[in-house]
């Protein structure tokens, strides 16, 4: 009856996850990928049986269907009633009539249960978004949320009697910065970046050790198991390990990976009452419908993909590891996870050789660390003994770091992805079958395609001019064939820009190492994150001075207008000039107005095709004279979505549309990028401008003032 069984259940949640990414994805280009995988899924299925092709049917309508039924968001000023159902550092997730709202509030003290009537008012979320780092906005789509809701007040209409989160800040009040932070991540599941060793753990690919992760439960489990079996028999031992792994999950009720391994123990502990062992693909299968039928979200969850995946792949897999007993058994094990979990292992543009051996050595450490300090919770902080054990914990993470062994991957598309995975599904069948010449052949295709991912080979026939979304900041790379120079990094005190913004960008455009790179000037949103991108990259030559110009680099000459040594930081900015594929290229910094001024009274001929604006749009850079006169093609605004500063200024935007220039925005566009390849015409992704407005610029020639005999020309402030 079993395998019958599990057939059916096993398709209905293929069906089910499969129905809910189409539904999901069904206005881009994943639906394709989605499709695919579902064909081959229905094909399966129907080789398996008929019934059980209706099962992966049923579950695919069902699926769609689910996440296909949306209460459409309140927008506007309202007052909103509703329930609290996640809560997180610093937002909650809000569920009122039927939608789900995003809502912001610092150190928030909310409970998963209470009750409130939030006034205020909601808008489509629009949070800021870097290159290649996470995008916070795709994630909260994930989840089924599109709006953000601003509380002008929130009431209290009822208040969940257990405040955990209250508890957890007062214990963690006990420790250092240091132990804080690791047990806020290995109890909680909250990271704190602006610790050095949770950002060196991440670099290393091994953070999933410092949370309260899948793999760190079931481990947790096992452990319990072994030593509760020592005094009571299979069935009691079963009740209370369960019991055990029960209490942590009050603490981190979302996280999908603690209930996948719960639920999966609970349902195999009462299938075996009788004795019979049930597949291990049925229980794997009952749990998985289990958590979608909770949360009809839960099969966009990344977490939920891998950790799933994970384990039907190695339980598909089980009889083929089987066949070669003892030492070869095991390490074929260990190939095949390494394997499966390859995408996401480079998905940072770098592969990490030892992050295997990093994390079986840190294990143990953060176990036994989560262990004494969820027991402390629960009696008394053994706050010496924690400080000192995340001193010790921190120099490890520490010293992986520094001899970390990473080899430099571009991360792969979506269809890369794909292929990738078809490819070792069907070496795995083709091994299964016994046909070892077809695998070998699958597998040399397989190695071959992750070759030529990797490799820069379409650098060698093109250049390219990268103008990179980091925020409020600048950040551009100019690359011609295997000539890379790089202006300005970008930085942000939140998080590493280096790290997480421009070293993987850099790895996605396979460029493995920087000719040259240039800073503007001093402030930290242009080359904060030059000390870790020069630490964690290959960096052959740093500028930071004028002096250092006219510049050669490769067949690049940079060309520096700025040379009149004047005090601000603003006004020492260079402003560089360079003549590439065939157009003539402006990168200003940050130089105000007065230096646009000198520069055009000593080169009152200046053109130029692509500007990138001055200040991020600042008011206090792009006179009327300095764009009427270097008359651009098109401006480049390098600036965060919703900064403080208010940035582009609508006086900025004013000028540029007065004199018919567009303007190009990377808080609307993300990464711009123009491109050429075999000295062809120049290509761009999508070109986002608003309506210009009409104006003539010869219609009113007194934007410009003469000249003045004690010093250079003025400049109108409105024409």
């Amino acid at each position: 009856m079993y395998p019958a069984r599990r057939d059916a259940f096993f398709f209905l949640f293929l069906g089910l996850a499969t129905g809910a990414w189409l539904s999901f994805s069904l206005a881009s280009l994943r639906t394709l990928i989605v499709l695919s995988a579902g064909l081959l899924f229905g094909y399966w299925a129907f080789r398996r049986k008929g019934k059980t092709l209706l099962f992966y049917i049923l579950g695919c309508v069902i699926g769609f269907g689910a996440l296909l039924i949306r209460f459409p968001p309140l927008e506007g000023k309202n007052d909103y009633e509703g329930i609290v159902i996640a809560v997180r550092s610093n937002y909650f997730v809000y569920w009122s009539r039927g939608a789900r709202y995003y809502v912001y509030e610092k150190a928030t003290e909310r409970e998963m249960g209470d009750v409130l009537l939030i006034h205020g008012y909601a808008n489509p979320y629009e949070g800021a978004a870097y290159e290649s780092r996470f995008d916070f906005g795709a994630y909260l789509k994930t989840l089924g949320i599109s709006d953000s809701l601003f509380a002008s007040s929130i009431e209290s209409r009822l208040r969940m009697p257990l405040r955990l989160r209250s508890y957890e800040k007062s214990y963690l009040k006990a420790f250092g910065p240091e132990a804080k932070a690791l047990i806020d991540a290995l109890l909680f599941s909250r990271k704190d970046y602006s610790q050095d060793f949770i950002q060196e753990a991440s670099s290393l690919g091994c953070l999933y050790f410092l949370s309260a992760s899948g793999l760190l439960y079931a481990t947790f489990l096992r452990l319990a198991e072994k030593v509760v079996s020592l005094k009571l028999d299979e069935r009691k031992t079963r009740i209370a390990t369960l019991c055990c792994g029960a209490l942590f999950l009050p603490f981190n009720v979302l996280k999908i990976g603690l209930w996948r391994v719960f639920l999966s123990k609970a349902i195999y502990a009462y299938l075996s009452r009788g004795g019979k062992k049930p597949p291990r693909l049925y229980v794997i299968s009952l749990s998985g419908i289990a958590i979608m039928a909770a949360n009809r979200y839960a099969a966009l969850d990344v977490g939920f993909l891998l950790g799933y995946g994970l384990a039907i792949a190695m339980s598909l897999s089980r009889g083929l590891l089987l066949r070669r007993p003892g030492r070869k058994g095991r390490l074929g094990g260990r190939a095949l996870l390494y394997a499966l979990l390859l995408p996401s292992l480079v998905s940072s543009g770098g592969l990490h050789l030892l992050s295997f051996a990093y994390a079986l050595l840190l294990l143990p450490f953060s176990l036994t660390f989560s262990l004494v300090a969820f027991f402390g919770f629960l009696t008394l902080p053994p706050v010496s003994f924690l400080n000192g054990f995340s001193a010790l914990f921190v120099r490890m993470v520490a010293f992986f770091e520094e001899i970390d062994v990473v080899v430099p991957l571009g991360p792969s598309s979506e269809a890369v992805i794909a292929l990738y995975y078809l490819l070792l599904a069907l070496a795995l069948f083709l091994s299964d079958c016994g046909l070892t010449r077809m695998r070998s052949i699958v597998a040399m295709a397989l190695s071959l395609l992750l070759v030529v991912n990797a490799a820069p080979l379409g650098n060698a026939f093109s250049q390219e001019v990268d103008f990179v979304n980091v925020g409020q900041g600048d950040c551009i790379v100019i690359r011609d064939g295997y000539t890379t120079a790089m202006i300005d990094t970008g930085g942000n005190v939140s998080f590493d820009m280096a790290q997480e913004v421009d070293i993987p960008f850099l790895r996605k455009r396979r460029i493995y190492e920087v000719d040259c790179l240039i800073a503007s000037h001093g402030d930290f949103d242009h080359i904060g994150a030059a000390p870790s991108l020069r630490r964690h990259f290959k960096v052959r030559k740093y500028v930071d001075s004028a002096s250092s110009f006219p510049l050669r680099v490769g067949r690049l000459s940079f060309t520096n207008y700025n040379v009149y040594d004047l005090t601000s930081e603003n006004e020492k900015s260079l402003v560089l000039s360079l003549d590439f594929m065939g157009k003539k290229w402006m990168f200003t910094g940050d130089a105000p107005t007065s230096i646009e001024g000198l520069i055009l009274l000593d080169h009152p001929d200046l053109d130029t095709d692509i500007l990138k604006v001055g200040h991020h749009g600042s008011k206090t850079s792009s006179s009327y004279a300095w764009i009427r006169t270097l008359t651009p093609e098109v401006g480049i605004v390098s600036v965060g979505k919703n900064n403080p500063y208010g940035h582009p200024d609508e006086e900025t935007l004013e000028r540029f549309a007065k004199c018919g220039v567009p303007l190009r925005r990377t808080d609307e566009e993300g990464t711009i990028w123009y491109r050429r390849w075999l000295k062809g015409a120049i290509t761009t992704n999508c070109l986002g401008i608003s309506a210009l407005l009409s104006y003539n610029q010869n219609d009113d020639p007194s934007y410009l003032l003469p000249p003045t005999p004690d010093g250079p020309r003025r400049f109108a402030e409105n024409p």
